[in-house]
């Protein structure tokens, strides 16, 4: 069935390999830098690749989510999420009621 030609092994090693570091360089997330502004200064891996998540006030600058919210971005800076500064106040406001407690 398999042939066992030197060549044919190594093509197949070959592919494997940059299949591997293709693979590697898409899901391995790079730390945030200081200025970056984002919540996880290292960024979660899930199935849309690295997110990063912010706080966005009004004006856009990322120190607090007043009069803006909290968005999440793909790797590649595509937003996944948007949650408004009153949709997170609401949910605070339910949690304390109910007791729950991240």
């Amino acid at each position: 069935m398999f042939t066992t030609h030197p060549f044919s092994r190594k093509v197949l090693i070959f592919i494997i390999m940059a299949v591997l570091l293709l693979v590697s360089r898409v899901t391995v997330p790079s730390p945030a830098s200081a200025s970056d502004g984002r919540i996880n200064l290292i960024p979660w891996v899930n199935g849309h690749g690295a997110v990063a998540v912010y706080c966005v006030n009004q004006n856009g600058g990322t120190s607090s989510f007043a009069g803006g919210g909290i968005k999440v971005l793909n790797g590649s800076g595509q937003q996944l999420l948007f949650a408004a500064e009153q949709q997170i106040i609401a949910a605070q406001e339910r949690a304390d009621k109910t007791g729950v407690r991240c």
